[in-house]
């Protein structure tokens, strides 16, 4: 008994120094394992976010670039709209400008020369008819505060009470004498237009002569402006923040400095603070771009363009972008890392196959069916060299290794044992059998096959062929036999 349990230490002896070392060597390579794959998925994000900050940082350079262009090629369209409107106004408003500057040169005159009422009026007049043939038919001819008395060259008679000193194309030339002064704009009365009044003081310093201008013309521009695309909003302000002309006929007039949170008080402030000839700014949601133009009285034209639609594109087409590239990133990462697990994985049963092989001379897959074998591990050199690259003729193979390499005391059992016309009865209701041999050179070794794989009538198709070194534990357990029986 003492034998027994001296061969069970023994055998456990030797079961931790080779089954048993082999095991904490396999830990080992599995905490090996782990950590490589630990390293390997942080290396994997690390590079996956490496490419995906690449990518999305190519991406925000050229939607940058894009936008800076989409920016540009509005602002050009503005400009161009801006100031083909300003230069209309200023050449329509310097002809107006002109009749008036000429009829203050001769109403100087003619007050110096101390002409009659008559004459002033039958100036005035004649060149009323002159303004509406020569200058806009919409003209409503010259009028004025003349040597005390109000004078129309149309003929108009202001009602009872009428008094011109008090009247706005009074009041403000005279607050800026000697300077060409323009009024708010209005609604005619009579004929529904909208009219801009342009008044002078005279050489008396009391005396003010004016023209009302239809703005018709101008709103017709600022309204093509944006019929034709060229801008959303087309606009003239005065530097009062009041509007001489709107592409919204409904906005003229209005005095948007006045006004708190509308579009066009924003516009305004924007404009008010704008060190540039334009300026950008968001409103409810929007985006707007606007180009200002002068004008030659202190008049500012602007041009607003609604980017929103423009520059929404530009942002879907990067958010896409940048989606579809995340995901194609996700997607490879994915597939990079189960590589990767694979490759770990097929190196830990790798591990595993070759620290089980250790206690095994040699290791091979026999295929019944073809005749045909896979080495997965041979520790004899001579056997090897025997076998060479042939790996057909399993049974004339395995019958010329086993001749040469048994000792001839247990050569005819072991022969009897790898004759696989013997396989498939004694491996009928087993998966695995065995066979102790001696070596030629003395040393015991056990052959084992261990069914993989049967065809449907339950006939062995693979197994696995099995040396084992079991010289130390076959001399143990003889032994402890022997002294048992002692």
């Amino acid at each position: 008994q003492c034998a027994i349990i001296k061969n069970v230490k023994r055998f456990t002896k030797r079961k931790i120094c080779s089954d048993g070392t082999e095991r904490w060597k396999f830990v080992a390579k599995m905490s090996a394992n782990s950590n490589k794959e630990k390293t390997v998925i942080i290396r994997t994000i690390a590079v996956t976010l490496i490419i995906i900050a690449f990518f999305v940082g190519i991406i925000l350079v050229f939607y940058s670039m894009l936008y800076s262009e989409k920016k540009k090629n509005i602002i050009k369209e503005g400009e161009s709209a801006a100031r083909q409107t300003a230069e209309r106004f200023d050449k329509y408003l310097s002809t107006n400008i002109d009749s008036i500057k000429l009829s203050a040169y001769t109403l100087d005159g003619m007050i110096l020369e101390n002409k009659s009422e008559q004459e002033i009026q039958d100036f005035l007049v004649g060149q009323s008819t002159a303004i509406k043939s020569a200058v806009s038919e919409n003209a409503t001819g010259l009028y004025g505060y003349i040597k005390g008395r109000f004078y129309s060259g149309t003929g108009w008679i202001p009602p009872t009470g009428y008094d011109a000193t008090q009247r706005p194309w009074y009041t403000k030339p005279m607050s800026n004498k000697g300077m060409i002064t323009f009024l708010e704009p209005y609604t005619d009365v009579q004929s529904g237009d909208t009219m801009l009044a342009l008044g002078k003081t005279l050489c008396d310093d009391v005396s003010v002569v004016s023209v009302d201008v239809s703005l018709e013309q101008i709103q017709q521009i600022t309204e093509e402006s944006v019929t034709s695309g060229a801008a959303d909003i087309e606009m003239i302000l005065n530097q009062d923040g009041i509007v001489i002309t709107h592409s919204d006929v409904d906005e003229v007039g209005k005095n948007y400095h006045e006004e708190t949170q509308t579009l066009g008080a924003v516009i305004a402030q924007k404009l008010k603070n704008a060190e540039s000839d334009y300026f950008e700014f968001a409103y409810h949601n929007s985006h707007y771009i606007v180009y200002s133009a002068a004008i030659q009285n202190e008049w500012r034209c602007l041009s607003v363009k609604d980017a929103t639609r423009v520059f929404g594109s530009l942002q879907l087409i990067l958010f896409l972008t940048v989606g579809a590239i995340l995901l194609i990133i996700i997607v490879v990462s994915v597939i990079m890392t189960n590589s990767s697990k694979k490759q770990l994985m097929a190196e830990m049963l790798n591990s595993q196959l070759s620290s089980t092989a250790d206690i095994y001379v040699s290791m091979h897959e026999i295929n019944f069916i073809t005749d045909t074998f896979t080495e997965v591990r041979n520790n004899k050199a001579e056997a090897s060299e025997m076998i060479g690259e042939t790996r057909n003729h399993c049974q004339q193979m395995i019958f010329m290794v086993m001749e040469k390499f048994s000792d001839p005391s247990t050569r005819e059992s072991i022969l009897d044992f790898v004759d696989f016309g013997k396989l498939d009865e004694r491996l009928k209701n087993r998966s695995t059998i065995t066979s102790e041999f001696l070596s030629v050179e003395h040393e015991w070794r056990r052959a084992r096959y261990i069914v993989s794989d049967r065809l449907a009538d339950g006939r062995v198709s693979r197994a696995m062929y099995l040396i084992e070194d079991i010289d130390a534990e076959k001399r143990e357990r003889d032994a402890a036999v022997e002294a048992r029986d002692n």
